[in-house]
C-alpha cells in the first residue's frame, strides 16, 4: 500500500513538472512584426493586417490597422505580446470598420485585391521578428 502511495505521488510530481516546463502557451514564440502597406504606391490608411500561424496554433491571431502614413505594428491577443507568432502565419489585409452596433451598415468598397483578402498569402515570421513586413497592391 505505501508502494502505490509513492507511485501516485511520483506520477503526479512528473506530470506537473511537465506542465510547467511547456508553460502555459504551450512553447508558443513571439516576435515583433511591423510594416507599410501601399496602393499604388500611396499610404493605404485603415488597413487591417492581420497574421494568423499556420502551424497548429489556431486562435492566436495578430492584428494591426494601418495609420495614415499606412504603417502597421502588430499586436497579439489579450494577455500576449506583441508581434505574430514565428513560423509560417497567413496573411489577409482588409479595410478595417470599427463595429457601429449597426448589423445594416454597409461595408466599404475595398480596394485591396483578392489575393490579400483570401488568405493565400504566407508570411515567415522568424524569431528575430520583421520590421518590414511591407505589402503593397
Amino acid at each position: 500500500m505505501r508502494f502505490d502511495r509513492f507511485r501516485c505521488v511520483l506520477a503526479t510530481l512528473v506530470i506537473a513538472g511537465c506542465s510547467l516546463a511547456m508553460g502555459c502557451g504551450g512553447g508558443v514564440e513571439w516576435a515583433p512584426v511591423e510594416g507599410t502597406v501601399t496602393d499604388n504606391g500611396r499610404p493605404a490608411a485603415g488597413i487591417q493586417v492581420t497574421f494568423e500561424p499556420l502551424a497548429g496554433k489556431l486562435g492566436q491571431i495578430a492584428t494591426g490597422v494601418t495609420d495614415e502614413a499606412g504603417r502597421y505594428r502588430l499586436a497579439g491577443p489579450d494577455g500576449q505580446p506583441d508581434g505574430a507568432i514565428v513560423g509560417p502565419n497567413r496573411v489577409t489585409l482588409n479595410v478595417y470598420m470599427e463595429d457601429s452596433g449597426d448589423e445594416l451598415t454597409a461595408l466599404p468598397k475595398s480596394t485591396v485585391p483578392l489575393r490579400f483578402r483570401d488568405g493565400s498569402t504566407v508570411k515567415e515570421v522568424p524569431p528575430a521578428g520583421i520590421e518590414a513586413a511591407d505589402f503593397a497592391y
